[in-house]
């Protein structure tokens, strides 16, 4: 019994001995898994983490690792979950005065409501985001509110109006030269134009962008996502102008971009577009190839219509491998 007493003992004083688990460390090493899309890996350990802040009564950890779960759960698609964790996090901020953590979360939680549909609210979480980054010199968030605001607009069926609110942010992109915000805010400026009824100028936002990215602005998964993005909102673009065999071309493009990426998400959504397009031109699979020339030639003339010709000679060497790769099949075809 005196034994078992003593180890009780020891085993005591050495938990009250033990350094508090590494906060900071928990927060990195899930934010490493959330990157990789790892997303209920970055969920565990984020759990953990904030437990462990309870019981060290750390309210600031606390409301960090809030607003991460709820970006978390709003990736696996747990909305109820993500507006939760967010609203603890936003509750935190406040209290603590924490207006740093609170800008960040005001504009995440905008991104979720956006996401299901709940614009009124995002629209009002963005405006706070934007009030309080400016306040603060934060130009990153500010730029990227103002981004989410004009989707906001867009959404809304006011093109005018967004392409105001993305150009704002596009100016404080540029002017920090971060290509990143520069590619989705352009993109986004491309599709708007489009929405408006302004062909030559969306297109010629989208090729500002597809320069962009051709510099190498991230590793190149990174870039292959981007790309799909621009791609992607060509196609609508040009779908709504009337052109689906161009559009096909434009959503082919994005779901091998997306697949390069290793974003099944994005591959699908690019799938959906490209089904889309050709449900439009009632054709199947098997006339694929064929008309994303066909598109392609179509979207070359628009483009040199429209005085784009570098990115036109870009389109040809394109066109060149698909010939080419027709050429393979039809030669094996027995």
């Amino acid at each position: 019994m005196r034994v078992l007493f003593l180890s009780a003992v020891f085993a005591a004083l050495a938990a009250a001995q033990a350094p508090d688990q590494d906060l900071e460390a928990l927060l990195r090493k899930g934010k490493n898994f959330f990157v990789q899309n790892e997303f209920e890996r970055a969920i565990e350990l984020w759990e953990t983490g904030l437990n462990a802040a309870r019981e060290q009564q750390d309210s600031l950890f606390m409301g960090s690792f809030h607003g991460n779960l709820g970006a978390a759960y709003g990736s696996t698609g747990e909305f109820a979950n993500a507006v939760a964790h967010f609203e603890e996090s936003l509750a935190i901020a406040r209290a603590e005065n924490d207006r740093q953590g609170l800008k960040n979360r005001l504009n995440n939680l905008g991104a979720l409501y956006l996401l299901h549909g709940r614009d009124d609210e995002a629209a009002d979480v963005f405006e706070q985001a934007v009030e309080l980054a400016r306040a603060l010199g934060d130009w990153r968030v500010e730029s990227k509110a103002l981004n989410n605001l004009g989707e906001v607009r867009l959404r809304a069926s006011e093109p005018l109006e967004s392409i105001k609110l993305f150009r704002q942010s596009l100016a404080i992109a540029d002017e920090r030269e971060d290509r990143s915000l520069q590619v989705n805010v352009l993109a986004n400026i491309g599709l708007a134009f489009g929405v408006a009824g302004h062909f030559s100028q969306g297109l010629s936002n989208f090729r500002r962008a597809l320069s962009i990215l051709d510099l190498g602005v991230h590793h190149w998964r990174k870039n292959s996502a981007l790309k799909a993005r621009v791609y992607d909102l060509m196609g609508l673009l040009v779908r709504d102008a009337g052109d689906p065999a161009a559009a096909v071309a434009m959503h082919q493009n994005a779901v091998e971009l997306a697949a390069q990426h290793g974003d099944a998400a994005a591959e699908a959504a690019s799938r959906e577009h490209l089904a889309s397009a050709m449900a439009v031109l009632e054709v199947g699979s098997r006339d694929l190839a064929s008309l994303r020339v066909q598109g392609l030639r179509r979207m070359q003339s628009r483009l040199r219509m429209h005085g784009l010709d570098d990115l036109a000679e870009e389109l040809e060497r394109n066109i060149a491998e698909l010939q080419r790769q027709q050429g393979q099949d039809t030669s094996e075809a027995p």
